[in-house]
């Protein structure tokens, strides 16, 4: 510790030397000023503006600092005064004194620059790109405080969402483990699919859950102006999300592990053997009816009595285990980020529940001043268990309403009751045509393991001082295998004589190649800002399923396809190809950041829709006007006031099924033909289809008044 303490010091030592000396005097040689960019910490800035500032405050010169925070200025007359200004998003500005260049004096500069802590110099990340803040023209909300968003409970993005971003809903799935809370931006704008798109280290990502760990920030693109960069995909808004990267210095190694547990509130009140049985009476009489002898206290005295809350039964304490590791550090040509994350969590049914292990590679290479390469793979395996909870007639939780409170679960065999013992089953019609809860939840036998393989590679080159070329490719794999068991029913209410085995695989591969141009210049105080994108993606899904039965075994080892009795139905499989390709520009320009006009423009091609009408535009604008940025503004009470206004359209290709341009044919062995009625196999239209069909639109106009007081 001590050691490390002294190198500290040293280094600051040296910076402030350094600084003293850049403090009185400036690099020349040959007419060029030479330096080096810092933050606070002493770590370089590369991609600093640096600019060379005549007595009129006129630039002279411009250039960005490369990968070690160095830059070189030429251009310089001897016998001028200059000011150099550095700007870096994220950074106060930096402007030195006015001083004259003389030659012979000392070529070492070195400047550091304070982190911006105002929220409206906060770097957002946007489509195909970012902007501060204070810059915006769009509706783009942040998800504030993701570091400490991590340190509650959470399983998933929706649940560091719920309640943290205006006009984001997010609705959970019945309490269902095995299902994804359904997020919805602004509402619902479709009669079809509401899903948003996700974009990933500015990549749109189809792969599994993301490890919330793994997030350092997170960006809503909720209007169409926002949103319309991405097109056929974006319909229903943008959730942009930024990966934890690597930084130079030494190795960092965190560690993050908590322990909890669930439970379920607010439950329905469970009615006891006697008022259940008054309720049937009551009902009956009401109706005119004679009451059922089961429910008579003389003739059935078994069903008078509580055996079972089945609310209690059905619902547990879940345990909750997550963990997470991540080793990141760097030098000054590469970092690296490494995690891995582990998260059980228990259902609030029984036997219900969720375990993922994730883990991420993220690292970033300057191959040259010019060139940078990185890539990020990421894997995730997911295994659940849900159940029905939906269903008025299968579900779990219904079931338990239903149930007969006078039952037990379990015979004094340790089977599972019905809704009467055995000796009573000339009661077991008033009881209804039902299961036993605990039974639904503990009997069938499922494993459905998803393992998604998620990476990209990019390749960065600076052209031209403010022109950068990028090219990236992700390669995204899902496999999904499920295999459920379901054994006898043989209790008294559903009874069921068979025993079905179910098995599903799904196999689904997309790559995504984007090629991307960006230009950022200022031109005193006119500020540009344009990108140019291609992108072409692909993909391929295969799947089937079919249902066995009659088993004459129920024991683990005797549970495959090829052990079952019959297949009574054929079985189902589904093969679809998809492609999309997308031209796109979008210009961002700002005067004296005062007067904000943008615009985007894409042109989707999509292979679900017919020649004609296959390809499509979307459109958007978007302007602002910065009051507080006027000289005849002066308040000390309102730090920021925006005027801004934007419109835009988006297509939706997801709501159009893959091949609904053409004829759907589907094979089935459902028709019997010749004398002994014999089933044959057949093709049949059995979806409509329509040539004709085009993209759905969808258009918003907001206006809005951004307001910051007292920060």
């Amino acid at each position: 510790m001590k050691k490390r303490n002294v190198v500290r010091n040293v280094r600051l030592a040296m910076s402030g030397l350094a600084l003293f000396v850049a403090a009185n005097a400036w690099a020349q040689s040959g007419g060029q000023l030479r330096g080096t960019i810092m933050d606070h910490t002493g770590v370089t800035i590369p991609g600093a503006t640096v600019q060379l500032l005549d007595e009129n405050g006129r630039a002279v010169a411009q250039v960005a600092t490369d990968a070690k925070g160095m830059f070189t200025l030429g251009g310089v007359n001897a016998t001028g005064n200059y000011r150099i200004k550095v700007s870096m998003i994220g950074y106060q500005p930096y402007e030195t004194a006015a001083k004259k260049v003389k030659e012979g004096e000392s070529n070492s500069m070195l400047i550091r620059l304070n982190e911006e802590s105002s929220e409206l110099t906060e770097v957002v990340v946007v489509g195909y790109g970012q902007q501060r803040r204070g810059d915006l023209t769009t509706a783009i909300s942040s998800l504030p405080n993701v570091s400490t968003q991590v340190d509650r409970p959470v399983t998933n993005l929706g649940d560091m969402m719920q309640g943290n971003v205006a006009g984001v809903t997010v609705m959970s799935a019945g309490g269902d483990p095995s299902q994804n809370p359904k997020v919805l931006i602004r509402g619902m704008n479709s009669l079809n699919d509401n899903e948003p798109l996700y974009v990933v280290d500015g990549m749109p990502y189809y792969g599994g859950p993301i490890n919330p760990n793994d997030i350092e920030t997170v960006n809503i693109l909720k209007d169409a102006a926002a949103a319309a960069i991405y097109g056929a995909q974006a319909s229903s808004g943008v959730i942009v999300i930024t990966t934890k990267s690597g930084k130079a210095g030494t190795p960092k190694l965190n560690v993050d592990v908590y322990r909890g547990w669930q439970n379920a509130s607010n439950l329905p009140t469970a009615l006891n053997a006697e008022q259940y049985a008054n309720a049937y009476n009551t009902a009956y009489t009401n109706d005119g009816l004679t009451p059922l002898p089961a429910h008579d206290a003389t003739q059935n005295p078994w069903g008078q009595v509580t055996r079972t809350n089945w609310m209690e039964e059905i619902f547990q304490t879940g345990d909750i285990l997550n963990a997470n590791v991540q080793l990141s550090g760097g030098g000054e040509k590469a970092t690296y980020s490494s995690s891995f994350g582990y998260h059980d969590k228990e259902g609030l049914l029984l036997n219900t529940g969720y375990k993922r292990f994730t883990y991420r590679l993220k690292s970033n290479f300057d191959l040259s001043d010019r060139i940078t390469v990185g890539q990020n793979f990421y894997v995730n395996h997911t295994t659940t268990r849900g159940t029905n909870t939906e269903s008025s007639y299968s579900g779990s939780i219904i079931n338990a309403i239903y149930m007969n409170p006078a039952a037990p679960v379990y015979d004094e065999n340790g089977l599972f009751h019905g809704t009467v013992p055995q000796n009573l089953s000339g009661f077991s019609s008033a009881y209804g045509d039902t299961y036993n809860p605990v039974a639904l939840l503990k009997r069938p036998i499922v494993n459905n393991p998803t393992l998604n393989l998620n990476g990209n590679a990019f390749a960065s080159a600076k052209i031209i001082e403010g022109l950068t070329f990028k090219s990236n490719f992700s390669l995204n794999m899902r496999q999904y295998s499920y295999k459920r068991f379901d054994p006898k029913i043989p209790e008294i209410g559903r009874a069921n004589g068979n025993n079905y085995l179910t098995h599903e695989e799904q196999r689904e591969n997309r790559w995504i190649w984007d090629q991307q141009l960006n230009y950022n210049k200022s031109f005193g105080l006119h500020n540009l800002d344009a990108v140019a994108v291609y992108s072409a993606q692909k993909t391929r899904y295969e799947q089937f399923y079919l249902q066995a039965r009659g088993f004459e075994r129920e024991e683990d080892w005797n549970q495959y396809i090829g052990n079952a009795a019959e297949v009574p139905e054929m079985p189902v499989s589904d093969v679809w190809e998809d492609a999309l390709t997308s031209a796109i520009a979008r210009v961002n320009y700002n005067y004296a950041n005062r007067y904000y006009l943008g615009a985007s423009i894409r042109q989707d091609r999509s292979s679900r829709l017919s020649e004609e009408n296959r390809s499509d535009v979307f459109p958007s604008v978007s302007a602002a006007w910065k009051i507080s940025s006027e000289p005849f503004f002066k308040s000390s009470f309102i730090n920021d006031l925006k005027l801004r206004a934007s419109w835009g359209q988006i297509g939706n290709i997801r709501s159009v099924d893959k091949y609904a341009y053409n004829i759907p044919l589907t094979t089935n062995q459902s028709t019997p033909l010749g004398d002994n009625n014999t089933l044959v196999r057949h093709y049949a239209v059995t979806k409509q289809f329509n040539p004709d069909i085009i993209w759905e639109r969808t258009e918003s106009l907001d206006i809005g008044l951004d307001l910051t007081v007292l920060n």
